[in-house]
């Protein structure tokens, strides 16, 4: 089967300088307060200098922000969700449409970016990015979730709470709850990607799964945010035996759909069903 499997990617430091045309029109930073899926970076190159360039960047900058989840509250915090167990950052727009965002984490302290455009609920965020002394121009791309629909649990603190890494050793039981919460969480994320963008992100998913096509494997090595979120790396390697016997019990039961992150979506789902009864293969 053929393994689909993300580019390598090259740790780059971005540091993000405005585009100084904006199209207020719309008042597109009136909009920020919510939730977002952060989708895609369209390029605007100029010259073929600046596409080799960025095609040895592309990667990386995919990498840092692309299909993250993140939200703008009212109050003035920004939350990038995959951090959303530390303190939260600060955000705040200018009369100029300047965004700036501190303390956001990783690609977001700072960010300053233009809000450009505001229409379908999406929303474009201009940047020029120092590339080898060259300023590359971007266009991100966000989906606003609306408090409705059923992706806005993600942004929940109830369905992140998998996230606090325990203070000491998990029981069995307390362990595939943990897993059950985190497979549940990102069958929820992959149904929304699947609606909202073309490709996936496995490096996005700190579970440690191989994706095929019309299938999932455990890697034999646990991702480093992993191992993260238990206890010690001994209660890590325990619960990547549990996600790989629930996996084993729940061989003949991948669901084809008419894209990848569905069908992993629909499987994530059945396998936090699984844990959760703690019916997983011992």
């Amino acid at each position: 089967m053929l393994t689909v499997r993300p580019r390598p990617v090259f740790t780059i430091v971005l540091m993000l300088l405005i585009l100084s045309s904006c199209d207020g029109s719309d008042k597109p930073a009136s909009n920020l307060a919510g939730n977002w899926l952060i989708i895609y970076p369209e390029h605007r190159l100029r010259t073929s200098g600046e596409r080799e360039i960025y095609g040895r960047h592309q990667d990386s900058i995919v990498s840092l922000l692309g299909l993250k989840l993140v939200s703008f509250d009212k109050a003035g915090r920004f939350t990038d969700m995959d951090s959303s167990g530390r303190a939260a950052g600060t955000w705040s727009v200018s009369q100029d449409s300047l965004l700036r965002i501190t303390g956001g984490g990783k690609g977001f302290d700072p960010f300053l970016a233009t809000c450009h455009r505001f229409e379908k609920e999406t929303l474009q965020l201009a940047q020029l990015i120092p590339l080898e002394g060259k300023r590359i121009r971007v266009m991100w791309h966000l989906k606003k979730i609306a408090a409705d629909a059923p992706a806005a649990r993600l942004f929940t603190p109830e369905a992140n709470r998998w996230r606090l890494r325990p203070a000491k050793p998990e029981s069995l039981p307390g362990m595939q709850h943990r897993l059950a919460s985190m497979l549940d969480y990102y069958g929820d994320y992959f149904a929304l990607v699947a609606v909202e963008s073309i490709y996936f992100s496995p490096a996005r998913v700190p579970l440690p799964l191989n994706y095929y096509q019309h299938s999932l494997g455990v890697s034999g090595t646990l991702k480093p945010s992993f191992k993260a979120l238990f206890y010690n790396d001994d209660d890590a390697l325990k619960a990547g035996d549990l996600l790989r016997n629930a996996l084993r019990a729940s061989a003949g039961e991948f669901e084809q759909a008419e894209t990848f992150s569905h069908e992993y979506g629909l499987f994530l789902k059945k396998l936090a069903r699984r844990l959760a009864a703690g019916t997983a293969a011992r």
